[in-house]
């Protein structure tokens, strides 16, 4: 679950945790992932990866959508437009489970 692409860096909780928004190239099958890596300020390693999905497909595909992709760190919240249509998805972040949850989508 590795990516030489990062697209953005959004802080998700205070100053504690903060992700590393990728793309992930085309699999064998032809599909695409998406997916946040979570680290913790001052480590190194990442401690999960998030699926953002993939419909819609959020702003990770390039590097000229990273300012379509945004946090709200107080309120555990991430912002990405989509990739191919216009609209935003909100996402959800629980610092207890470590997950990352749609909440929202606007077209």
């Amino acid at each position: 679950m590795s990516t030489p692409t990062t697209i953005a860096i959004a802080f998700i909780n205070g100053s504690e945790e903060f992700l590393r928004i990728g793309h992930s190239h085309y699999r064998r099958d032809g599909s695409s992932a998406t997916y946040a890596a979570l680290f913790e300020a001052g480590n190194p390693w990442p401690q999960a990866y998030l699926d953002l999905g993939t419909d819609p497909f959020p702003s990770v595909n390039n590097y000229s959508r990273n300012l379509s992709i945004d946090s709200a760190p107080e309120a555990n919240l991430l912002v990405t437009g989509h990739a191919f249509e216009g609209g935003i998805t909100v996402y959800r972040y629980d610092p207890e489970e470590r997950t990352l949850t749609k909440e929202w989508v606007g077209r």
